[in-house]
């Protein structure tokens, strides 16, 4: 052990810019953030590390650049040891670090919410000059609203959770923090900025220990966090420390994203046709109109359950499945599909067969009595005011893991190898409840002992997708996590819901039954870092059938084209139309690699609802980047693009096409401007110009290339181009092909169709693939212009 006076010995040694101040019990990280206490909460009473009776500080020596330093405070009233674990590697201001609370009396202590760390006004955070210019990344980990906002936005206030951070737009600097682990429990920051002083007068992350009742001889230690001071931009760090987490996880995460059906967005299940016939219809209907595309999932809904009751997970709905359940799960399997369900693990509904044999571990309140919640809304020919109670489960309680265990352990055995888990906020105990062991930190670590489970009964090659209750601490445990809310769903036809008597809700910013687009998009954005790192991102539904304007199917189809997450459809495939079912075969199959959100951290005005994904695709034989531009406000909207925030070198030329237009517009270079109409997408295509003929687009999938061209080529002795091409036998494809405006087709138009754009009189050149089978391949051979072509050019040019 060495004393604090010795410590100012070991800076130099360490060089990497912490250090811990005795008298004001600050440390500090960097020349950019200066003060920071830890504050435990004892027994209700906050302590600060200058109250303690003795401090020492255990610091390895060491040669490597990783330092193992453990900072030790030593408080007699009440008689508890506060240790600070740093770990600091390579050479700038980053580290983790662990909180834990070590009780060496012969009294239980309680633990309260934390502060791992805390910074006041007298502390300081300098990313730049003119502090007002700050951004903040207000993350809420749920499925609702997450913001980026200027400093003195919403009166200087802000609330993230799990990750804290804070950069400068000018200088590049960010300072960050955010879990390692997600054992145990939640992590909130706290920011409060005043405008008028211009001062951060408080910055802190708290470890929600809730209350947790830490025994004689005991330590409990909070979830390791990751600290750093950047100095790349915002986006990096970001990224840097999810690679952090998924280390230390190895979540497993599917090669490719899975793409089913959902279905429901226009049907009634309950009350206008059979669910039986309308799996069977669609079932039979997408292996005949989407023949080829690999649509891997089936799901089924709630009413697969007795009377819609949770708790009912192994009681079949003999009324809305007459030929048997296990019948139309077999059907599905023979179709090629996985089957699916959904479930909400933790509920259980009074009135369910299972209700009594789980009475015992139900969660219950100080008197040991169960707790019943809001009545299920979903509940069979129920009505409002009759709705039967939901309870849940305690996973403290060691027969709720082992009840868990054995519904998913029929469901594997019957065949279902997808599953919506939902509802699962309720599994983490609230306030009014007692757990049955209180060994666990409330709410999280038994919560995620059930979630392992799952995980484990479930069997690797089954796809777990959580919604409501989605967080980024389900790592490790689920395939892929909902990113948003509701989006692209319909609703039952009763009163209580906004879209009765119709199913959907169509027009402006909607996008589905009270879902808006806006919170699809937005959080597509605000989860970049979480994708194929914690695991898949899902935006939920893609519902594009009429009535739904044109507008807002482009914008569902640009968002899923784009994500590269999994993808359900929601429309009845047996009755779509065709040019609707057109545009979900333009988001088939699934990209991987997730957008980048080029405007997250510069647009942070509130009233203004955009944003810009950049999608980078490379090939064998190309690169180009696949730019998606979202205007969901109700007025047109000026977009500047500009190269360097497109992830694009500034000193080369690109060839720009339009996605959905169908039109090329020129070449780019560095920046231009377009004008995107009120609630609309657009996509634009760019890739490098070349001196010959080459691919300019495909009509046939938004990242037009990726999936569907498996090879160009350009034979510079031949002069021919060679596209091979694949989709599934039957369908029908255009690519478009561009020459700088000496070349011309060899054999001019014939089986092409050719036209001069008069932006830049290059030739655009559409050939149509009929795929008898499931590749083609076109070679089109062209010539350069003669001396008196030329001539004749330039003569048309002066006229």
């Amino acid at each position: 052990m060495l004393n604090s006076a010795k410590y100012a010995e070991m800076v130099d040694h360490i060089g990497l810019g912490l250090w811990f101040n005795r008298k004001s019990g600050n440390w500090n990280l960097g020349k950019e953030a200066a003060g920071f206490d830890c504050v435990p909460v004892i027994n209700g009473k906050e302590l600060s590390l200058k109250d303690a009776s003795d401090i020492k500080i255990n610091c390895p020596q060491s040669d490597s650049y990783q330092k193992q330093i453990e900072l030790i405070a030593e408080f007699s009233e009440p008689r508890i040891n506060v240790i600070l674990s740093f770990e600091l590697s390579g050479n700038k201001p980053v580290t983790t670090i662990l909180l834990s609370i070590e009780n060496p009396g012969t009294e239980p202590i309680t633990v309260g919410d934390s502060r791992i760390f805390s910074m006041d006004a007298n502390s300081k955070l300098n990313l730049g000059a003119n502090p007002g210019e700050l951004i903040v990344f207000e993350f809420r980990d749920t499925l609702g609203d997450n913001y980026v906002r200027k400093i003195g936005a919403n009166q200087g206030i802000h609330e993230s959770v799990q990750l804290c951070h804070i950069s400068h737009p000018e200088t590049g600097k960010t300072f960050f923090s955010g879990n390692l682990t997600f054992d145990k429990m939640f992590s909130q920051c706290a920011i409060k900025y005043n405008s008028e002083t211009g001062k951060i007068e408080s910055l802190e992350m708290t470890m929600q220990f809730n209350d947790f009742v830490l025994e004689p001889g005991k330590t409990v230690s909070s979830e390791k966090i990751y600290m750093e001071i950047a100095d790349d931009g915002p986006y990096r760090v970001l990224e840097r420390w999810a690679k952090q987490v998924n280390a230390i996880y190895q979540p497993i995460i599917p090669e490719t994203a899975s793409a089913g059906w959902i279905g429901w967005s226009w049907i009634d299940g309950f009350k206008t046709e059979l669910p039986e016939s309308v799996t069977r219809r669609n079932s039979e209907a997408i292996r005949k109109r989407l023949a080829g595309f690999d649509i891997e999932y089936l799901w089924i809904s709630i009413t697969n359950l007795k009377n819609g009751l949770p708790g009912n997970w192994l009681s079949p709905n003999d009324t809305f499945f007459p030929a048997g359940l296990e019948n139309t799960v077999a059907e599905l399997k023979n179709l090629g599909f996985k089957p699916g369900f959904w479930v909400a693990p933790f509920y259980m509904c009074e009135g369910a067969e299972a209700f009594d044999k789980n009475r015992g571990n139900l969660q219950k309140d100080g008197n040991r009595e169960p707790i019943p919640r809001h009545g299920w809304l979903w509940a069979a020919n129920a009505k409002d005011d009759n709705l039967p109670k939901l309870h849940c489960l305690d996973p403290s309680h060691p027969d709720t893991e082992k009840y868990i265990r054995k519904v998913f352990s029929e469901y594997r055995k019957m065949g279902i190898r997808y599953f919506m888990i939902d509802f699962l906020n309720s599994g983490r105990a609230r306030d009014d409840v007692v757990p049955h062991q209180s060994s666990y930190v409330k709410p999280w670590e038994a919560y995620r002992k059930c979630m392992e489970a799952i995980r484990e009964t479930t069997g690797p090659d089954t796809h777990l997708l959580t919604a409501v209750g989605s967080t980024l601490a389900h790592i490790g445990t689920v395939s892929a996590s909902r990113i948003g809310l509701d989006y692209g769903e319909g609703r039952l036809l009763m009163p209580r819901f906004p879209s009765y008597p119709a199913n959907y809700i169509i027009n402006g910013s909607y996008g589905s039954s009270g879902s808006p687009n806006r919170n699809a998009i937005n959080n597509l954005a605000c989860w970049f870092f979480a994708h194929r790192t914690f695991f898949m991102c899902d935006s939920n539904m893609l519902s594009v059938d009429k009535p739904i304007p044109r507008n807002e199917a482009e914008i569902s189809a640009t968002l899923f084209g784009i994500s590269g997450g999994p993808m359900m459809m929601g429309d009845d495939i047996d009755m779509i139309c065709e040019e609707r079912l057109a545009l979900i075969k333009k988001c088939l199959p699934r990209g991987k690699s997730a957008p980048f959100p080029a405007t997250l951290f510069s647009n942070v005005d509130s009233n203004d609802h955009s944003q810009i994904f950049v999608v980078t695709v490379e090939k064998p034989w190309g690169k180009w980047r696949v730019v998606a531009v979202f205007n969901l406000n109700d007025k047109f909207k000026t977009f500047e693009l500009d190269a360097e925030k497109l992830q694009m070198d500034a000193e080369k030329r690109y060839r720009m096409f339009d996605f959905w237009r169908e039109s090329y517009c020129g070449i780019f270079e560095n920046r231009t401007r377009m004008e995107i109409p009120a609630n609309s997408a657009a996509v634009y295509r760019f890739e490098e110009v070349k001196e010959h003929p080459w691919i300019l687009s495909t009509d046939m999938h938004i990242r037009q290339g990726e999936a569907e061209l498996l090879d160009v080529g350009w034979d510079e002795e031949n002069l021919a181009l060679k596209v091979t091409a694949t989709r599934p036998a039957g369908e029908t494809g255009n690519v478009y092909i561009v020459t700088p405006w000496n070349w011309k087709p060899r054999n001019f138009n014939k089986g092409l169709w050719v036209a001069k754009s008069g932006i830049d009189e290059s030739l655009i050149i559409r050939t149509e693939i009929k795929f008898k089978s499931e590749i083609e391949t076109r070679h089109i051979d062209f010539e350069r212009f003669t001396q008196e072509e030329i001539c004749w050019r330039n003569k048309n040019m002066q006229k």
